[in-house]
This record gives C-alpha cells, structure tokens and sequence, in this order.
C-alpha cells in the first residue's frame, strides 16, 4: 500500500512539473527559463511528496522537472535555426492559441474570439505569395520546392505535431476568403504528407482573415496577412529526452 501511495504521489509530481514545461515564456532564454522553473517546481513536488526523505525527493524532482523544461525550449531552438536557413520562411518561438477555424459572422454580427489552448511553440510563416498565385490555392513550382525544404526539417524533428494555419487579407467576400484559406492549408498539409511527414500529425484549418498581423487598409499589410503559418508544438513528455 505505501509503494501504492507513492507510485501515485510521484505520478502527480510528474504530471505538475511537464505541466510546467509547458508554459514557458516566449523568448531566446526559453531553455534556460525552462530548465530553471522546471528544476524548481520538480524540486518543491518531490520534497513535498517523499515526506520520508524530503532530500532525495527534492533531488529527483527536480531532474524531472529540469529535464522537461529545458528539452522543449532546447527542440524548438534547433528547428528555428533550421527554419532560419531557408530563404522567405520566417520563424518565430512563442506561446501560440491553437484555435479552431473561425467561419465569417453573419452581416453585422462582430467577429467572434478566437478560443483554443496555449502551448509553447514554434511559428513558421510563409507568404501565401511564395506559395501561390493570387487568388489561388495551387501550389506554384516555387512553392512545392519551399515545402520540400520544410518537411525536411519536420521530418528531422517527428517529435511534435504541427497547425497548418491558412490567413487571407479582409480584400473581397469573407465567406470565400475563409473558403480559399482552408484549401491552401488543406494543400500545404497534403504537400508536406506527399514529401514523408506523417499524415497523423498534421491538422489543416482556415483563418480567412480572422487574425490580420498588418494593416489591412494599405497594400503592405495585406501582402503580410495574406500567409500559410505552421504551428509546430513538441510533445512534451518526448522532449525531455532530448
């Protein structure tokens, strides 16, 4: 009963600490921050679950928790230099909503928020314009080339799942905007399937122009949120060994 009782206390202890390695601030002293906060909260839950030795819980903990948190931040470090390498692909670490599609309201109803789960990962963006051809949810020569180069690198790294965000401009009707970016995420997760990225972790969804990152009343800022984002989330518990 009592390697009972502290088979279970260690599994809470575990479940905390990975939670923890989670929830990391986006910036370039992710794996650092991690590994701290991770070996400090792992630390405090074995301390405080192995009453009999408060030290050597303390001790195990904060392996666990350290482990975590840094093999996250230290994953997505690598595949952002990765990412880096190739020209018009732009990668980002943070914190990122993964929401679900957010269809065009009815006339003269507001936008509603988008909802969803925040998980520490890496953002890749690429304009639709490398992509496609306006108006078009065929990939371009060019295009199908800038997918190779990127299932390459997630291939590398088979260890998280990955968010194929369509994004148009508010240019033109919402409903066919919406319409046109969920078939270009629905061709970018097809194209990354046909170059050996495993079909079971890839996830397609339009954003039509429900999350503009410019100004869409000038030419520039459209271009900008005219885009194909990959949010690329690690699997944590398969992070910590790395």
């Amino acid at each position: 009963m009592r390697r009972a009782h502290r088979f279970t206390c260690w599994t809470v202890a575990i479940a905390m600490v990975l939670a923890v390695g989670g929830c990391q601030t986006a910036n370039e002293h992710r794996t650092a921050t991690g590994a701290v906060v991770g070996t400090a909260v792992g630390a405090g839950a074995g301390a405080l679950l192995d009453k009999d030795n408060p030290g050597r819980g303390a001790l195990i903990g904060a392996a666990v928790g350290g482990a975590v948190g840094a093999g996250v931040g230290h994953m997505l470090k690598r595949q952002k230099e990765a990412f880096d390498r190739i020209e018009n692909v732009e990668a980002q670490q943070e914190t990122v909503i993964l929401s679900q599609p957010v269809p065009p309201p009815a006339e003269g109803e507001p936008a509603p928020a988008p909802q969803g789960e925040e998980k520490p990962a890496l953002r890749v963006s690429i304009q639709s314009e490398v992509l496609f051809t306006v108006g078009s949810s065929a990939l371009s020569p060019a295009g199908a080339a800038k997918m190779k180069e990127v299932a390459a690198i997630l291939k590398e790294y088979p260890e998280s799942d990955c968010y194929i965000q369509g994004h148009t401009s508010s240019e033109g009707d919402d409903k066919a905007n919406f319409e046109l970016s969920q078939r270009r995420a629905e061709v970018v997760r097809n194209e990354l399937v046909a170059n050996g990225v495993a079909a079971s972790r890839l996830y397609a969804m339009g954003m039509g122009s429900s999350k503009p990152v410019g100004d869409n009343n000038t030419e520039s800022g459209r271009v900008m949120n005219r885009r194909v984002e990959i949010h690329i989330v690690p699997h944590e518990t398969e992070a910590a060994q790395q």
